[in-house]
């Protein structure tokens, strides 16, 4: 999504054959980036049918609020982005997020603490996933696992107790890493 669809829209002159375009850009684009980080990439999905249910027949108001929506799908990952963070991170960033604090408000403390554990487990995963065959050493994962759960222990983002919402994180974080590794 560049100048040249810019263009390429401008060349219409049907606001249901631009609405209709946006749309599909739109879709093609989340949908070839989803796995590489669904918790950025779901809500955007949401959005995107919010705004085709509101404006089924108005073509006109579509067009011009999927334009609106389009800018915001070029940049919203450089606006959401937590400065710290490289692209690479923010993934497993937004992860971490949306299994520890659902759509809770986060403080900054809170932050700094994701933004620490994100980068700590992104750093062992990088240095891990190098080994040869990780993916099929069960016992090489195990041990991964086993000291992500300390990482996420000692950060103290999950009460101890939730053996629940950190065997779900964790497995959410092998997930991801599994497609990004591919």
């Amino acid at each position: 999504m560049d100048s040249d669809f810019d263009n390429f829209l401008n060349s219409k002159n049907s606001e249901k054959t631009k609405a209709s375009e946006m749309e599909h850009a739109i879709r093609h684009h989340i949908s070839e980036n989803f796995e590489n980080d669904p918790e950025f990439f779901r809500p955007l999905s949401e959005r995107l049918e919010e705004i085709i249910d509101k404006h089924k027949d108005n073509w006109s108001k579509l067009s011009q609020d999927l334009k609106s929506f389009l800018e915001k799908v070029k940049s919203w990952r450089w606006d959401k982005a937590v400065d710290w963070l490289n692209v690479e991170q923010m993934p497993y960033f937004d992860i971490i997020k949306s299994t520890i604090f659902k759509k809770e408000k986060i403080t900054d403390k809170q932050t700094n603490k994701l933004i620490d554990l994100t980068i700590e487990i992104f750093e062992i995963l990088d240095r891990e996933l190098e080994k040869v065959d990780f993916w099929s050493d069960d016992i090489i994962q195990k041990r991964l696992k086993k000291l992500i759960t300390e990482i996420i222990r000692k950060s103290q983002l999950l009460k101890i107790t939730d053996i629940k919402l950190k065997d779900e994180l964790i497995e959410k974080i092998f997930n991801l890493a599994r497609h990004l590794s591919k």
